[in-house]
């Protein structure tokens, strides 16, 4: 009859309801799972980004720590230098006093054996 049709057609529209459903449903949970995929795939690369710049960044640093040293020493070594050229700086003075002296004495002998 009409209305067993009818029911028929209601049940078979809720049955392609419910599959219709379940269908979307599996399909939206398999594109969660290809996001969440490609998410995994994306945070393991930014984590091999992370652990190369850490690596470059030790790096950075301990060549940072070796400038230092080497730039301390250099700075003993400039001071050690000044202190060279203050001190031989003092000599010449002295030599020049030495000189000048030298000079006036020749000059007062040869005044005295004139």
């Amino acid at each position: 009859t009409i209305e067993q049709h009818k029911r028929n057609l209601s049940v078979n529209v809720n049955q392609l309801t419910k599959e219709t459903a379940i269908s979307s449903s599996i399909s939206s949970q398999d594109e969660l799972r290809d996001h969440l995929s490609a998410a995994k795939i994306e945070a393991s690369r930014l984590r091999h980004d992370l652990n190369e710049t850490s690596r470059k960044l030790a790096r950075s640093e301990d060549d940072l720590s070796k400038a230092s040293s080497n730039m301390i020493v250099l700075e003993k070594q400039n001071t050690q230098l000044i202190w060279t050229l203050q001190d031989k700086q003092e000599k010449i003075r002295d030599m020049d006093i030495l000189i000048g002296c030298l000079e006036d004495a020749k000059d007062w002998i040869q005044k005295e054996l004139v």
